[in-house]
């Protein structure tokens, strides 16, 4: 199908969970002009394809009657439904499920929360809709264009490659999960490299530590700190030793005061996480320092585009985020759920950052979403680092409501985590 300014695409939603199939019609609709029908079951919706068949259905694996194979069998016995496109979108990672969706034919087979820029890339190759033409783009200027032209897609879909997770963090993310695992074994790993070994011990030594007597070894870190504790900063060394600063002072993005504003995210994200049960300390620190991985991809492997959108960002004095999905319809949230997919982190890690920017997209029970969205805020309301962006958000109504604090103030809130701002600084 050829799309062109006037035509609608008909679609096809299927999902059990009206929440959820409600978020992905705004979602639809977003990026491409469309008549959507809904449905959270096989048999209705069987119906509804022999009434008027879809050019696109995308559905839910586990529907109310049944799975989505089912669905796909039909379709296969019908000669003009055989071709009618079909992407999975759902939370299940089941490597069977999705050879079994393949072997019945499914376009592709997303993950929720579904990336808006992935679904995009699929429905503009579906339907062969030029990126001007998809309802997500807005107008741009000549210089905007040419910066989208430098911001090769096929990149992102090969995101594992541009930003592997490094070696012994993620050996490190693996030890934790071994229940034989020894404050011996993360000793070992830490101290085969000297740079990193140091680093660790920089920031151990910090006034937010505020030891009165220098820690000289990884192993008295881990009696004096915990396993945890210094496995979360191993985990950060190694991501700024990866990333690291380039020792250039930069106006509009400085790699040092970015540091700084991630691991003081990670620290209040740390803090919030104690008003809810389903979030522990350790996975509230990992999404505070991830959740702007994405800008350091951008910068790394996009240096001209990123400093342009910081750059506008600036001048127009508009939220970075909103000034990138204006011009490259993607911004470093997305980007950054993209990398953590890639890395195999868990869902609700990489919920929060996708979603820390857009906290009304989450629901009120994924609290993972809400405490990085506040821990950000608030990270830009006490000037903890910097992180690119010239106006911070708002914190959303709905994240206090999730984590049971709608009734106290922002200073009151701030208070109960008893940060210690000025340590932290101080961190890097």
């Amino acid at each position: 199908m050829k799309g062109n300014l006037e035509s609608r695409v008909n679609i096809l939603l299927l999902d059990q969970n009206l929440e959820e199939l409600h978020m992905l019609q705004g979602l639809v609709e977003k990026i491409i002009k469309c008549d959507i029908r809904s449905s959270d079951n096989v048999r209705e919706a069987v119906q509804m394809i022999t009434k008027s068949v879809p050019d696109l259905i995308i559905t839910e694996w586990e529907l109310a009657d049944d799975d989505a194979a089912e669905l796909l069998k039909i379709l296969m016995k019908h000669e003009e439904w055989a071709t009618i496109p079909v992407i999975i979108c759902s939370s299940i990672r089941s490597e069977e499920v999705r050879s079994r969706a393949k072997q019945l034919g499914v376009y592709d087979f997303l993950n929720k929360p579904v990336n808006r820029y992935i679904l995009s890339w699929n429905l503009g190759l579906l339907f062969s809709v030029p990126e001007s033409e998809l309802a997500a783009a807005s107008d741009v200027t000549a210089v905007e264009a040419d910066y989208r032209a430098r911001f090769d897609r096929r990149k992102i879909a090969q995101i594992s490659a541009l930003a592997p997770l490094p070696e012994l963090a993620q050996k490190i993310m693996e030890l934790t999960h071994e229940p034989s695992y020894s404050p011996k074994d993360l000793a070992e790993l830490v101290k085969q490299d000297q740079s990193l070994t140091a680093k660790i011990l920089k920031i151990v030594n910090s006034a937010y530590y505020g030891f009165p007597r220098k820690i000289g070894n990884i192993d008295r870190a881990i009696v004096i700190l915990g396993f945890n504790e210094v496995s979360n900063i191993t985990i950060a060394a190694c991501l700024m030793q990866v990333f690291p600063d380039d020792g250039e002072e930069k106006q509009l993005f400085d790699r040092r005061m970015f540091w700084t504003h991630t691991l003081g995210t990670a620290y209040i994200a740390r803090a919030l996480s104690g008003s809810v049960k389903d979030v522990s300390r350790r996975d509230a620190f990992v999404m505070g320092l991830l959740h702007d991985l994405g800008k350091v991809v951008l910068d790394q492997h996009f240096n001209e585009v990123f400093k342009y959108l910081l750059a506008a960002a600036a001048e127009r004095n508009e939220p970075l985020h909103k000034v990138s999905h204006e011009i490259l319809k993607i911004d470093h949230a997305e980007i950054g759920g993209i990398i953590a997919e890639s890395w195999k982190l868990p869902p609700k890690l990489v919920r929060a950052i996708t979603y820390h920017h857009s906290p009304g997209l989450a629901r009120l029970d994924d609290h993972s979403v809400h405490i990085a969205h506040l821990a950000n805020c608030f990270c830009h309301i006490k000037d903890i680092g910097a992180s690119g962006n010239p106006v911070p958000d708002k914190p959303y109504d709905g994240s206090f409501i999730a984590l049971k604090q709608q009734h106290k103030n922002l200073d009151d809130i701030w208070e109960s985590l008893k940060i210690d701002i000025d340590s932290i600084k101080l961190l890097i």
